[in-house]
């Protein structure tokens, strides 16, 4: 793996970057190292990431760990990669922003659940959509979601896998 440098608000980033003629199979637009085999569930989490993914609609992101959370909202891509994470040796599917300002990583193995939620906001005229991953412990692993933008989107994947995926 090569380094690449780049220069951000917050200064100078160093971070590996793993040459794309690692990657061989592409599933949709993402891209699968040749390393990565995936369990049917594994597969199953990824062909919702690439529903995600292939939106190119914005998502409110929320991560919630040990003593911190993180929200940010952000469209998931351009980039989308699955490859298997060099420390744990997990199947890593990450959707990075093109200059990789923006990350996120799912470890595809760790999520047992998705639901799929509309929560109204009459008082806003608005509804959120939510996506849920959650562990086999039923700890959430994130929430994804999406605005009144993503209405007729949210809509096809509610037909498409119901209101609760369990892998």
């Amino acid at each position: 793996a090569t380094t690449t440098t780049t220069t951000t608000a917050f200064g100078v980033v160093h971070a590996p970057r793993i040459p794309s003629a690692l990657f061989s199979t592409a599933q949709g637009d993402i891209q699968i190292a040749e390393t990565v085999e995936m369990t049917d569930p594994e597969q199953r989490v990824l062909e919702i990431v690439q529903d995600l993914h292939g939106s190119k609609l914005p998502f409110r992101i929320v991560v919630i760990g040990n003593g911190a959370i993180l929200e940010t909202t952000s469209v998931l891509g351009p980039t989308c990669k699955v490859n298997k994470s060099p420390k744990s040796g997990e199947n890593l599917a990450t959707m990075a922003s093109l200059d990789q300002s923006f990350e996120f990583h799912l470890k595809l193995g760790q999520v047992s659940k998705i639901t799929l939620t509309k929560k109204d906001i009459p008082a806003e005229e608005r509804a959120m959509h939510i996506l849920r991953f959650i562990t086999d412990t039923g700890t959430p692993i994130c929430s994804l979601i999406g605005g009144n933008d993503t209405s007729e989107w949210f809509d096809t994947m509610v037909d498409k896998y119901g209101d609760e995926i369990q892998l």
